[in-house]
């Protein structure tokens, strides 16, 4: 790894990531399958910015993979009105 790769965005880091994730049979959403805390989706990654302890929110985690990182307090959701899964990472 380079001194200016982020350890978070590292490739082993992202397919451990998207071997957690299917598809929801019912609707567009898309399930991670790991450790859950009151219903949301946690991992840990090491060095993700504004994550003590190395824990972020998969939904988060998965905003920063396409977009990049989210600010903090900035509300990521694909579809408030019709998704219910907390751990959704759509």
């Amino acid at each position: 790894m380079s001194a200016k790769a982020k350890p978070w965005s590292h490739e082993t880091t992202i397919q451990k990531f998207w071997v957690r994730v299917k598809p929801c049979p019912n609707c567009s959403c898309l399930l991670f399958q790991g450790y859950l805390h009151n219903g949301w989706a946690r991992l840990r990654v090491r060095g993700f910015p504004g994550c003590p302890g190395n824990f972020v929110w998969a939904h988060r985690y998965a905003y920063a993979l396409s977009h990049g990182v989210p600010a903090p307090g900035h509300d990521i959701h694909h579809d408030h009105d019709r998704c219910h899964h907390r751990n959704c990472v759509n």
